[in-house]
């Protein structure tokens, strides 16, 4: 079991099938990941990743995203960890995300039962860090695959070259922020690999809500969601108008959906 524990990535062992496990074992040190990501304005985690590899006695992999650098100009590195001491012992193998890909986010990994190990992120790039909305950003998503135990990689793009995925085109219930469903998960079996993932291809950006959003990111005195309910606590600056969707936003707001990326 994987997980992120202070400031490093951690795996607790069990070794009767999950009644009881050890005390957290360090794989390396993580720095969480741009919430929100520059450029855009959805809520992200560097969540992580781990699979044991079926070919090799004892041999595991984890993998997750760690920040580099400081925001404007950070960005996300999918890197990846090895095992082959059944998780006591941990050593960097690679770093998975390559600079021109984007900022990456939300990468998931698995390693097929012929020991070919699979990961799978997206990647964002903006035409200004500094600000975010409608048409600023695209996200696209890759698997990359490596068939000598994570020594090298070559890498698929699963989003079509002409598709547009803009984080702009949904937003969280409350529109107070972009939404992103970080739903993302990769399965590999020996001759195919899944990347299942967010994709906003159809939808469409709403400059109402973009600027409803700007205005609470840019912070002020705020307003109560409903002034009769002293425990609703606030929604945005004095001033601001929060958009109704149904009348104030184009068709294809909202629309984001599961896509799945299939390499062969």
């Amino acid at each position: 079991m994987e997980f992120e524990q202070g400031a490093a990535q951690v795996v607790a062992i069990s070794r009767d099938g999950g009644a009881s496990y050890g005390r957290p074992i360090t794989i390396a040190p993580v720095d969480d990941i741009d919430n929100p990501i520059p450029g855009a304005n959805f809520r992200t985690d560097s969540f992580a990743s781990i699979a044991a590899d079926q070919s090799t006695k004892n041999t595991v992999y984890a993998s997750w995203t760690t920040r580099i650098g400081t925001a404007p100009a950070s960005r996300g590195q999918t890197v990846l960890y090895k095992s082959t001491d059944a998780g006591l012992s941990w050593s960097k193998k690679a770093d998975i995300s390559r600079p021109n890909d984007g900022y990456a986010f939300f990468d998931s990994l698995d390693v097929a039962a012929n020991g070919r190990v699979d990961i799978g992120y997206q990647a964002l790039k903006a035409l200004d860090n500094t600000t975010f909305g409608t048409g600023n950003a695209d996200i696209d998503s890759y698997v990359a695959r490596s068939t000598n135990g994570g020594t090298t990689f070559t890498y698929t793009e699963t989003t079509p070259a002409a598709s547009k995925s803009d984080p702009a085109a949904s937003a969280q219930n409350n529109l107070q922020m972009q939404f992103w469903g970080d739903y993302n998960t990769l399965v590999s079996s020996n001759n195919r690999t899944w990347f299942i993932y967010t994709d906003a291809r159809n939808g469409r950006g709403c400059p109402a809500v973009d600027a409803y959003q700007q205005s609470i990111a840019a912070g002020g005195p705020a307003v109560t969601e409903d002034p009769d309910d002293p425990n609703a606590g606030t929604d945005a600056p004095l001033g601001t108008t929060k958009p109704a969707p149904p009348t104030d936003c184009p068709a294809g707001f909202g629309d984001t959906d599961a896509f799945v990326g299939l390499v062969p």
